[in-house]
């Protein structure tokens, strides 16, 4: 009776264990990465730095539903890239949207940051060159990415803090697949952000976000107006231009 008793309580610890990881989410990893230590200082961040990209999922791959609909993931060498999908109905010529993201590889997992902020991974593995598996979807090679080369690193200048905050005030503008970023930067520290999207109406009058900032030493601190802190990289480049979170603007003004 022990033994029955004991082989039962190990069974009921055993399936337990097993229900408690297969609750665990794999997209709850990636978050972990975006947390800021107390003292200012950036924890790991897989965005941060250089991209980490594997050069053979460089390129444009396509998956098919089972409802006949196609789904697509443009890999760029960079560290960017699309997905978009085309319902079977779409008409002759059907442009869709193609909403950007940015992405690294760490092991087998994908972590992708949206344009938005948001972060997901997905499991991915190769069944052969042409062949991936992304979250247990079979998507099949159909391209290469237009930018499949490795594209040069953008050569910065090295500049004082306050020169740096000199340089930033004015207006800025970053390409955003269809969409157009803008950073608007007072003398005061203060500044506005906003996006006009590519389809907007004559006349259009975007919301500006307010914030606060702050220029440091290869970086700017935000001060959102609801009070939340963000932290982004910032340098200067070479032809004036300046990178924020490895995102490029040009100066409006």
């Amino acid at each position: 009776m022990n033994i029955l008793r004991h082989t039962l309580l190990g069974l009921t610890l055993l399936t337990a264990s097993m229900t408690t990881c297969t609750s665990c989410d794999n997209d709850d990893v990636a978050g972990s990465h975006l947390f800021f230590q107390g003292n200012g200082q950036q924890s790991t961040n897989p965005f941060a730095g250089a991209p980490a990209q594997a050069t053979s999922l460089v390129g444009v791959w396509e998956h098919l539903d089972n409802d006949g609909d196609k789904d697509y993931y443009q890999f760029n060498a960079d560290g960017t890239g699309y997905e978009w999908e085309i319902d079977r109905y779409a008409s002759q010529g059907y442009t869709p949207y193609k909403k950007p993201f940015q992405y690294v590889v760490q092991g087998q997992t994908i972590v992708f940051r949206e344009a938005d902020g948001d972060i997901d991974s997905d499991y991915y593995r190769f069944i052969d060159a042409n062949t991936l598996i992304i979250d247990g979807d079979r998507y099949t090679r159909v391209g290469q990415a237009p930018d499949s080369k490795p594209q040069p690193t953008p050569q910065t200048k090295q500049t004082t803090v306050e020169e740096a905050a000199r340089h930033i005030v004015g207006t800025w503008q970053h390409p955003d697949g269809d969409d157009t970023d803008y950073m608007q930067f007072n003398a005061d520290g203060t500044g506005y952000e906003w996006d006009v999207p590519a389809y907007a109406p004559q006349g259009y009058t975007p919301y500006k976000k307010p914030f606060s900032y702050e220029v440091q030493q290869g970086r700017i601190i935000f001060t959102e107006y609801d009070g939340e802190l963000d932290i982004d990289s910032f340098s200067i480049l070479i032809d004036g231009r300046i990178m924020l979170d490895n995102n490029i603007y040009s100066r409006l003004n």
